[in-house]
């Protein structure tokens, strides 16, 4: 299960063509260019006048989970369970498995983009949060009937350019201007997006 955001992009009031490059990677940087290693965009769109529009999808997939005893830094999971964003779990033991499951919780779902994990084990468990395949998140030895909440905040970084590029292509000069956002606080399915230009010609990116 997952996060999900549909990203609408529209054109508005752009008075010239224009790229769109989309960052999911902050260390990125699109300002700040290397002598030989460059940022790499997740998406790349081009606009050929102000009426164009185009959609894509930010996904990522969740799992809570049970972690086994970390030896250094490597955090393995015991026990997991696909998690949607607002969604509550419960962590209880299997009968005489002594082996930590996870089941729906009759707790009340939680807002935003966050996920709720109560510990009904009866013993100390170490709980978290993996996205994509990765662990983001561990809250190591959360006592019996203790719960945890993880909150989310993915963010996308939008970069104008009205330099042609093609996907695949290199970066090589400084995007017109540069907005983050934090796609966690637009509680909704989709965002809209608009790129554009004020009265003076400086490139403007607006959400709603």
């Amino acid at each position: 299960m997952v996060f999900r955001r549909v990203l609408n992009f529209t054109a508005k009031e752009a008075k010239q063509p224009f790229t769109l490059m989309i960052f999911t990677q902050p260390e990125t940087k699109p300002y700040i260019l290397y002598n030989d290693l460059f940022p790499v965009a997740w998406k790349v769109i081009t606009f050929n006048d102000s009426s164009s529009h185009a959609s894509v999808v930010f996904e990522m997939n969740l799992k809570a989970f049970v972690s086994h005893k970390t030896q250094g830094n490597v955090v393995r999971a015991a026990t997991s369970k696909d998690v949607s964003e607002g969604q509550s779990v419960s962590v209880v033991m299997a009968g005489n498995l002594d082996a930590p499951i996870f089941k729906e919780s009759s707790g009340v779902a939680v807002p935003g983009a966050t996920v709720h994990i109560e510990n009904n084990t009866g013993s100390f468990q170490s709980l978290g949060l993996m996205i994509s395949g990765t662990p983001a998140v561990l809250f190591p030895n959360v006592g019996p009937e203790n719960n945890v909440e993880i909150k989310m905040s993915p963010k996308i970084y939008l970069a104008v350019n009205q330099t042609h590029f093609e996907a695949g292509g290199i970066i090589r000069s400084h995007p017109n201007t540069v907005s983050c956002i934090d796609l966690s606080t637009f509680h909704k399915d989709s965002v809209d997006v608009a790129v554009g230009q004020d009265e003076n010609g400086f490139w403007t990116i607006t959400t709603n």
